[in-house]
């Protein structure tokens, strides 16, 4: 998923532009791949503008499954917090 990547005009040298977000569906597990191809143009007054070099950024990364623990690891668990939390007999 990508947003922000509309195009922008009015960057003079040295500025910024944010807001540039990449998403992934953590939903699907796997890896992803993709790429965003920006096409900088100079529009100075003629004879001037013309095209730059093209950016290209290569996009890597991966979604993987967490292994929940198992009910008798929870169940071990509790129970060996349950037996830290009780007091010495005064009797």
């Amino acid at each position: 998923m990508l947003s922000g990547f509309d195009p922008f005009v009015g960057l003079a040298a040295g500025d910024t532009h944010s807001g540039l977000m990449i998403g992934l569906d953590s939903t699907t597990i796997g890896m992803f791949s993709g790429r965003i191809v920006l096409h900088p143009k100079s529009v100075n007054p003629q004879p001037f503008s013309m095209d730059l070099p093209s950016i290209t950024i290569d996009l890597i990364g991966g979604v993987t499954a967490v292994p929940e623990p198992s009910v008798t690891a929870f169940v071990d668990f509790s129970l060996i917090a349950l037996l830290n939390l009780r007091r010495p007999s005064i009797w």
